[in-house]
């Protein structure tokens, strides 16, 4: 048997010391007032201190400080003489420099000849306290990025919504991933969708929590005190975003589209990933790289591009659309030299333009099948079109899929020569994944195709692109050229343009000539075509 210094005083009976003495489990005998009267040689074990030192304290003093207050509580219930069997999880040390042990605690009134006092069992669970947080850990993060998952998005959402203040949640996607998917493969698609969260994790203001839901598509909790706070906070992360991104050896150039829901009275976590995400699709469909923020018209608006989208698919099916010619004109003498192929759908309600439909095809994955029947539509026509050369533009969804200069070449060749078709991309797409497009102009020009840059001008404009690409012509964006008779600048840069494809062997084309006076500067600058 212990000293009675080591047990406690004599209000602890022998044959109480005799028993806890010989218990696996720590015991604790405490006095009404918390201070500790008994410890049995388990509770020694636990605190790596010896008895005598522990006796005689009040427990509170190797308590952690933000746990003292529920253990004050057990005291109370237990000296009151309410019924046990509810415990309190609380961390405590015996000494600085250790550490903290997580421990469940029970607390009962003990009150016979013997013994008085407060009796308090412990069972130490920091082991298993340490393997549930790093299974919760587990299960709320994201394998791939390291960033918080989808729960735990909704955990923290559904936490924050049960708080007075202002959050809005954005919903972020990665601008044409499956591009990258397929230029770079899986695991490099791996590495640049990792990249692009680190991006937006170092984006983020404080008190903001970011979280990888799936594929490119990214969740961002943002404190904001109104919607204007919180569209510009992500039109800056939108900015962090871009700028080169190197996987391995390729060069990506991400964007992002952000789509924004600010809570309201009303907002549930439900609602809020709803109304971004519908905010998001409206930032896809207005051709990405942008931050939408919702509005209650925005679901009468998704309705309606769902009938679109449904009529769309029956268009497709029974080959309902037509194609418009658009014609290229020599500037020297005025002839037509060939023409660009323009969609046209005449939808029931009226006719629509290809602005409002092929974003919609984009999105729903129609653009493939429907680009397939405009490229063999064009080459069946060729022959009756303007010029006898028709230009097909590939969009970007269409420039990803598998063995497309083989499924493009048997188009034209089943119904005309290949000198009658000729191919276009537009410069956004070309910014956003170069190295993938230029192999497959490359490709397409070995087959003996013309191919050219359309819409010069709308993105980066970069010179350097001209001299790394296998070009045959580019197209001046009418946004350039609707000046060019009246404005000194716009002559002036349509004239360096034109000098850089003229030292590149380029053609030139300049789109949207609809006066006389425009013609005649082209002219004079050089430009080849309009």
């Amino acid at each position: 048997m212990p000293p009675r210094s080591a047990g406690g005083p004599s209000a602890t009976g022998d044959r109480f010391i005799a028993v806890a003495d010989r218990l696996v489990a720590p015991v604790i005998l405490l006095s009404h007032a918390g201070e500790v009267r008994y410890v049995n040689p388990a509770v020694a074990t636990l605190f790596h201190q010896e008895r005598g030192w522990l006796v005689g304290r009040r427990f509170a003093e190797i308590t952690h400080p933000a746990d003292r207050v529920r253990l004050r509580q057990l005291l109370r219930n237990a000296a009151a003489g309410k019924p046990s069997g509810r415990s309190i999880v609380l961390r405590a040390r015996a000494h600085p420099v250790l550490d903290w042990r997580v421990l469940e605690c029970t607390a009962d009134k003990i009150d016979d000849d013997e013994v008085r006092g407060l009796l308090l069992s412990v069972h130490d669970v920091t082991a298993s306290r340490a393997e549930n947080l790093a299974l919760a850990e587990i299960a709320y993060r994201d394998p791939l990025t390291g960033l918080p998952n989808r729960a735990r998005i909704v955990a923290d959402l559904t936490e924050r919504l049960h708080l007075d203040g202002a959050l809005a949640l954005a919903m972020i996607s990665i601008d044409r991933l499956s591009l990258a998917e397929d230029s770079i493969g899986r695991v490099g698609a791996e590495g640049f969708i990792d990249g692009v969260g680190r991006r937006l994790q170092a984006a983020l203001p404080a008190g903001a929590l970011l979280g990888r839901l799936e594929g490119g598509t990214f969740a961002a909790i943002l404190p904001a005190s109104d919607a204007h706070g919180a569209s510009a906070m992500a039109w800056r992360i939108l900015e962090r975003v871009r700028g080169p991104l190197f996987v391995g050896a390729r060069e990506l150039n991400p964007t992002v589209s952000i789509g924004m829901a600010r809570r309201d009275l009303d907002a549930t976590v439900e609602s809020l990933f709803w109304d971004a995400g519908l905010a998001l699709h409206r930032a896809e469909a207005r051709g990405g790289g942008r931050v939408e923020t919702f509005a209650n018209g925005l679901r009468r608006e998704v309705v309606a591009r769902l009938e679109i989208e449904a009529d769309l698919r029956r268009a497709i099916a029974d080959r309902s659309m037509s194609l418009a010619f658009q014609p290229i004109v020599r500037l020297t003498d005025r002839s037509v030299t060939g023409s660009e192929a323009l969609l046209r759908w005449h939808h029931p309600r009226g006719d629509l333009q290809p602005a409002d439909f092929v974003p919609i095809a984009e999105e729903a994955g129609l653009i493939v099948p429907l680009g397939e029947w405009v490229t063999g539509e064009a080459a069946r026509v060729a022959g009756e079109a303007p010029g006898q050369r028709v230009s097909v533009n590939l969009s970007p969804r269409q420039l990803a899929t598998p063995g497309l200069t083989r499924i493009l070449d048997g188009l034209v060749t089943a119904r005309t020569g290949r000198d009658a078709v000729q191919f276009e991309i537009t410069e956004t797409l070309l910014i956003a994944e170069w190295e993938y497009t230029a192999g497959v102009l490359a490709e397409l020009r070995r087959l003996g195709y013309r191919v050219g840059l359309d819409d010069f001008g709308t993105g980066y404009s970069s010179l350097a692109y001209l001299r790394r690409l296998p070009l045959d012509f580019l197209k001046i964006d009418r946004s350039l050229v609707a000046d060019v008779d009246g404005d000194r600048q716009a002559r002036a840069v349509i004239g360096a343009v034109i000098q850089v494809a003229g030292a590149l062997d380029l053609a030139v084309v300049a789109e949207g000539v609809e006066r006389e006076s425009q013609a005649e500067v082209l002219l004079e600058l050089g430009a080849d075509q309009a």
